[in-house]
């Protein structure tokens, strides 16, 4: 943390050039690990072929010319306001709009991940991720299905088993509150953190809180939650007759980028 070469290239390449840096999801918890968190960094999502690889990387939409429905996100530089991953996701996208729900929950999948290396219960996700239960029920369902996680039936959720040499212990569950591999609630504030930057595109434009559900794939409590929040954070407005969410004019400015 704070000290030498490797420690100052990263915080260069979050601060000064925007691009996307990843740390290391497993292991031991660092303060260099979570320090860089904080300023931007994302856990890696432990992809497991090429084209993984290069969806995450961004490199799956051939070179394009900047779009002045994505650079906003670039013109503001004030620290902690923007996920810098998830800016460099929907720079790389095509012209047409980003799937906000698929990378949404690409991001959903490498937290859940982390969490369920020990079986859990939907309540500890719930309370990991910050969403209601039903939302995360709804993502646990959708990630047991892609053959993501194994439901342990009366036990929890577990990441699937790849390596028959090292299979898991459907008997013991620990519940610690929050994870010990991410105190102070940093996985719910990486994810909100998140969602903060698709849900600045998505309400350029005034929208109801059951629009940006949609876009985001998720129930209509986890977004006006989060809508809610950013109202509190200043970077929303909150229109009236009928509600709806708007981008504010400081977190909404448009410039050209450099090719």
């Amino acid at each position: 943390f704070n000290r030498g070469g490797t420690w100052a290239g990263a915080v260069e390449q979050l601060k000064k050039y925007h691009v996307p840096v990843f740390v290391r999801s497993r292991g031991d918890p660092s303060d260099g690990l979570e320090a860089l968190q904080q300023r931007g960094a994302r856990p890696w999502p432990e992809p497991e072929d090429p084209d993984a690889i290069s969806e995450i990387l961004g490199r799956s939409s051939p070179r394009r010319e900047p779009a002045t429905d994505q650079v906003e996100l670039f013109a503001n530089r004030e620290a902690g306001t923007t996920d810098r991953h998830a800016v460099s996701e929907l720079a790389a996208s095509s012209h047409q709009t980003p799937d906000y729900a698929r990378l949404l929950l690409q991001h959903v999948r490498s937290y859940v991940g982390t969490i369920c290396v020990e079986p859990r219960r939907v309540e500890h996700v719930a309370s990991e991720l910050g969403v209601p239960k039903t939302m995360a029920q709804t993502w646990l369902t959708q990630l047991v299905d892609d053959g993501v996680l194994e439901k342990l039936h009366g036990k929890g959720y577990v990441v699937a088993v790849r390596d028959s040499s090292t299979p898991s212990d459907p008997h013991t569950i620990r519940e610690p509150q929050p994870s010990s591999a991410y105190p102070d609630r940093t996985l719910c504030e990486s994810l909100l953190g998140t969602a903060r930057t698709y849900i600045q595109q998505i309400c350029v434009e005034p929208r109801t809180a059951k629009e940006v559900a949609a876009e985001l794939g998720v129930s209509r409590k986890t977004a006006g939650d989060w809508l809610m929040r950013l109202v509190d954070t200043g970077m929303l407005l909150k229109k009236k007759k009928p509600v709806r969410y708007v981008t504010a004019p400081q977190y909404n400015m448009q410039q050209e980028l450099p090719l």
